[in-house]
This record gives C-alpha cells, structure tokens and sequence, in this order.
C-alpha cells in the first residue's frame, strides 16, 4: 500500500502536469490550432494530364507531366509535355520543369524548354510563359530560334500566330546561307508566311562579297533555295564591296542578280 506521503506526491503531480498542458494549449493560436487539424491542401499526383478547350467545345490544348504538385491555384510540374492546336497546325511544348497557373491559364515553362511547330520551326530557351488562351509564348532569355537553314539568335523574345510570326528583342544574330550573317541591336521581327524578317537599329549584313550597314533593314528570302533575295536598306545605307564604299538614303540589294540600286543622295568612293 501507498503511504499517505506518496498519495500526496502522486496528487500534486497529476496536478502540475494538467495545469502544464493548459498552458501550453493557450500559447498556440486559433489559427496554428485549425491548421493542425485540417489535412495539407497539396496533393502529389503522378502521370499528371490536363486539357483544355474553347468555349465551342474544341480542345484547344493538353498538358502531361510526369509528377505535380497540385494546389488551389497552382501546379507545378516534373518532366512536361504540351500540345497546342492552333487554326492550320499543332506546337509541341516540353521542358524539364514546369508551373500551370489555373486563374491566369499560363504555362510557366523552365529548363531546357523546346517548342516545336507542325511547320518545321524550332525554339529554344532557358524559360518561357505559354499564354494557352492567346496561343502566345514569351521570355527574357537567351533563344534561339531555327527554320530550315536559317538560324536567330537574340535575347528576350515573343511568339505569336502558331510561331509564324517571331520577335527577338535585342542582340540579334542571324546566319543563312550562303555563309551570310545579319546582325543588328534589335528587335528582329520574323514573318514566316510573307518570308521577310525586319531588322532595326545599327543593322550589318556581311557575306564573301562584302558589307551592307543600315538604320532599318527588309531582308526577303527564298523558301525554295533557302537563300536571301534581297534586302530593302533604309537611313544611313553604308556598302563596302572591298576597298570600294556607296553611300545613300535607301538601297536595294539583289542578290540573285549581285545588282545594288543606290536612292536618296548616292555617293561613291572607288578605288583605282
């Protein structure tokens, strides 16, 4: 039997430890108290799928990914794939990682990041953001955009129209063949359909024949010999031809024919 001594010691125990735990109880918070009682609202899903459509009822787009992380707002993603159907074709998507944002309908695409049209026309990039309602791809990063023998290069960039219609911001580069390579501070704007691309501020073409310096610059190439055609000068038109330099307003530049027309104040210093 417990002595007298030890039923006390007993009582004065049960006594501190309950007035312990009501202590500790009135510390915590309303809100930590409901956010240990309700579950975690992130689920882990695996060969995770996604669709979507327009208000007709077409599906517009669907999205795979090998894991995601799914919450309220936000899906992020491991290993994705994409397709987009436009009016005339499809663009393939894919990057190592990625985030669907489902109130804003963007796809935030990061590392690695490929897309590819129906058309033959690639892209590549470090990150992008696929507007899936506009059909619109834009980042800030290095890219590199190629088509057949034509290769851009520039930093930061926009995508519209199924990517038929291409803009580099700045520091744009662009190599064709035969050996040509254009270069210009930028934008660069890409029309795939009418194959011209415009090229601003500070523009060079330069190839085995020469240079041509530009303000703005038209460059028109031939889809079935992949080649450029012509090129359409403006403002400031400087052309070097080995020791021989033309000056002028505007200048067209044929290729086909190796035929220059000077416009606007020509000038031309030749050496003997």
């Amino acid at each position: 039997m417990l002595s007298k001594r030890g039923l006390i010691f007993i009582f004065l125990f049960v006594f501190f430890a309950g007035c312990a735990k009501k202590e500790i109880k009135s510390l915590i918070s309303p809100e930590e108290s409901l956010l240990e009682e309700s579950p975690s609202s992130l689920q882990k899903i695996d060969n995770f799928s996604l669709e979507g459509f327009t208000d007709k009822g077409k599906k517009q787009w669907e999205l795979e990914a090998k894991t995601a992380d799914v919450t309220e707002n936000l899906v992020k993603m491991e290993e994705v794939k994409a397709i987009a159907w436009g009016e005339e074709g499809k663009i393939d998507l894919e990057s190592k990682r990625g985030e669907y944002d489902k109130e804003e309908k963007k796809i935030h695409l990061i590392n690695n990041v490929l897309i590819k049209t129906s058309e033959g026309t690639k892209l590549t990039t470090d990150e992008l953001t696929w507007d899936v309602q506009k059909q619109e791809a834009n980042t800030d990063k290095e890219v590199v955009v190629e088509r057949e023998d034509l290769v851009a290069r520039g930093k930061g960039a926009t995508a519209l129209a199924e990517m038929k219609k291409v803009e580099l911001k700045e520091k744009v580069e662009v190599r064709a063949e035969p050996k040509t390579v254009i270069t210009c501070k930028g934008p660069l704007e890409i029309d795939y359909e009418k194959n011209v691309s415009k090229f601003y501020e500070a523009v060079e073409v330069e190839d085995e024949r020469g240079k041509i310096l530009a303000d703005r610059m038209d460059v028109l190439f031939n889809p079935q010999e992949r080649k450029i055609e012509k090129v359409f000068a403006y403002g400031n038109v400087k052309i070097l031809h080995g020791d021989n330099v033309a000056y002028a307003d505007e200048a067209v530049y044929d290729a086909k024919e190796s035929k220059v027309i000077l416009k606007g104040n020509p000038q031309l210093v030749v050496v003997p």
